[in-house]
């Protein structure tokens, strides 16, 4: 299993060195370019929520891990911000109008969509957000 670890800032600047941080390790991995746009998708989804509607009056680190296994990444973050959970909430409209739509919910629906699998646990007073991708059997370079 390889691996990456990263501990950033509650900013969009640390969000964008997170981001470089895990397109390396993608890179690394010899994976598909759809798996790895999946991923880049997720991260900066659930990332820029925390930054943004976050309780921007805690100091937050948030935490970003990456694992590959032989078939499967599997994405983690954590953050010290109020209990919340995305997944608790309804899947958007799609089928509305643009404008007839309410705002958000859009970027998790979406990242449950690409995802083989999402799930939020509330763990020593931290959210903490798993997001799994399968790896095409054909490539993907070693495990």
């Amino acid at each position: 299993m390889a691996s990456i670890d990263l501990v950033i800032g509650n900013s969009l600047a640390a969000l964008e060195q997170a981001q470089a941080g895990v397109q390396q390790f993608l890179d690394q991995q010899a994976l598909d370019a759809e798996t790895a746009f999946h991923v880049l998708f997720a991260l900066e989804e659930v990332v820029s929520n925390i930054i943004l509607h976050g309780d921007p009056g805690r100091g937050r680190l948030i935490q970003v891990r990456l694992e590959r296994h032989a078939q499967r990444l599997q994405l983690e973050v954590q953050d010290d911000g109020i209990a919340f959970n995305p997944l608790s909430h309804p899947a958007p409209d799609t089928g509305l109008p643009l404008a007839d739509r309410p705002i958000g919910g859009l970027g998790i629906f979406l990242t449950r969509q690409l995802a083989d699998s999402v799930a939020y646990q509330r763990r020593a007073d931290r959210n903490v957000l798993t997001i799994g991708f399968s790896l095409p059997r054909e490539g993907g370079g070693a495990a």
